[in-house]
């Protein structure tokens, strides 16, 4: 696939080309120290918004994530 002209974009691999195809971008796992991440464990059941950082060639890197803030488990 080509490159988009302008605008942000996010490069991916293809890793199973059959139904459902499936893409990786590299933000498929985030680590934390064992007590955040137990905590956002929990607290992502219900959803939650991804924080990326996205360079210029598409390549997107996992920030942060952030928990729904109507969340019960909160």
């Amino acid at each position: 696939m080509a490159r988009p002209f302008d605008g942000i974009f996010l490069r991916g691999r293809i890793v199973r080309n059959s139904r459902p195809l499936r893409i990786d971008f590299g933000i498929e796992a985030f680590f934390a120290p064992k007590e955040r991440a137990l905590k956002l464990e929990r607290e992502l059941r219900d959803g939650g918004t991804a924080i990326l950082m996205v360079s210029e060639s598409g390549q997107a890197a996992l920030k942060d994530v952030i928990p729904n803030p109507d969340s019960p488990r909160r």
